[in-house]
């Protein structure tokens, strides 16, 4: 994912974004936002982070560049498994004029004939998605969805504290067991991704990672 050369040569000339995880899901391998958001600003792309795992609590991508933010409220923001939901949020820094994304200033009836970034100056995107798609196809949270939600954002920061220590503990035990291949995390002395989660993660590196074990399938 941290391969910018590799990235540059796949942006082409119908490329619109570049979307990354801010910790991958399960592997928990770290994006280095800061480096990518530079690449993508540079060919006038904006940066989707997809910041479920991670979690306002351990990081902001908006503090390193990113344009645009994604959550799965299911997740750790809600905290119960009770929620199907989803949230987008916007920087309001990225230029939409650029070129790449018409749809942004074409002008359009809805808006009083219109453009997206004339009628939304603050956040063309958000806006552009709460009256096309929103409001055309419905993608609404219910209620007491965004009820469940905000009453588990309440514990957030305590729960994901305790997940991520639990989890990077677990993560080292697995790491010197003889019947385990390899582990996948990046708090971990020997990952490749150590000083990234020094960089973006001094709280902790989120709940979720990755190993193999040694066995076959019958001694598993």
């Amino acid at each position: 994912i941290n391969d910018l050369d590799e990235i540059r040569a796949l942006i082409k000339d119908d490329t619109r974004a570049i979307f990354i995880e801010s910790i991958s899901n399960p592997t928990n391998v770290i994006a280095d936002i800061q480096a990518i958001a530079r690449l993508a600003h540079e060919y006038g792309i904006p940066l989707i982070v997809d910041n479920s795992m991670a979690t306002p609590y351990l990081l902001n991508p908006f503090e390193h560049g990113a344009d645009i933010v994604v959550y799965s409220a299911t997740k750790a923001l809600s905290g119960h498994g009770s929620v199907i939901g989803g949230l987008i949020l916007e920087s309001g820094k990225f230029d939409w004029t650029a070129g790449r994304h018409p749809q942004f200033i074409q002008k359009v009836h809805t808006y009083g004939n219109r453009s997206a970034v004339e009628t939304f100056p603050n956040f063309p995107f958000i806006g552009r998605v709460r009256t096309f798609y929103l409001a055309l196809l419905g993608a609404a949270l219910s209620p007491f969805n965004a009820y469940l939600i905000l009453q588990g954002i309440e514990t957030l920061s305590e729960r994901v504290k305790k997940q991520s220590e639990s989890a990077l503990q677990i993560a080292t035990f697995l790491s010197k067991h003889s019947k385990v291949a390899w582990v996948s995390h990046s708090g971990l002395a020997g990952s490749k991704y150590k000083e990234l989660a020094g960089k973006y993660f001094p709280k902790g590196i989120g709940g979720v990672f990755s190993f193999a074990l040694k066995s076959n399938e019958e001694e598993t």
